[in-house]
C-alpha cells in the first residue's frame, strides 16, 4: 500500500499539541514522550505509519501488513512506472435476512411455505414486488 503527501496529515482541535505518542526504552525512567506536532516535524511519515500500527489487529501479520505500508512525505515516490489505483470505500452490507441476491424472473421455490416463511420482511423481496 503507497501513501502519499503525509506532510499534508490535518488534526482537529489542539490535538497537534494535546496529543502524545509515548514509548518505552527500557531502561529504568525511560519512558518517553512526543507531541504529534514534535513528532511531525521529525519525520511526517511516522504520524500516519503509527495511525495505521494502532488500527491493525495485535496478531502475527500485524508486522508484515506494516512492512508492504510505504508513506512517503510528498508526491514523489520511487513507484513512479506502476500505476496506482486510489482504494475506494466498500459499500455498506445491509443487514438482510433474505437470500442476498435478487432471483431470476420466472423463479419458483419448491417449497413455497418455507420460500415465504423465510423471506418474510426481506428488504430485497420487497424491493422485487416494488419493480413487477
Amino acid at each position: 500500500c503507497v501513501v502519499i503527501n503525509a506532510e499534508k496529515a490535518v488534526f482537529t482541535g489542539k490535538k497537534w499539541e494535546g496529543k502524545l505518542y509515548k514509548w518505552h526504552t527500557g531502561y529504568p525512567g525511560g519512558l518517553k514522550e512526543v507531541t504529534a506536532k514534535e513528532l511531525w516535524r521529525r519525520d511526517p511519515t511516522e504520524i500516519l505509519r503509527r495511525t495505521v500500527h494502532g488500527m491493525l489487529p495485535r496478531n502475527n501479520l500485524r508486522d508484515t501488513r506494516m512492512r508492504k505500508l510505504r508513506v512517503f512525505p510528498g508526491p514523489e515516490h520511487p513507484f513512479r512506472g506502476v500505476e496506482l489505483i486510489p482504494w475506494q470505500m466498500p459499500p455498506r452490507k445491509l443487514d438482510d435476512k433474505g437470500l442476498g441476491w435478487l432471483l431470476p424472473e420466472g423463479f419458483e421455490p419448491m417449497n413455497p411455505q418455507a420460500y415465504a416463511q423465510r423471506m418474510r420482511g426481506s428488504k430485497l423481496l420487497v424491493q422485487q414486488q416494488q419493480q413487477q
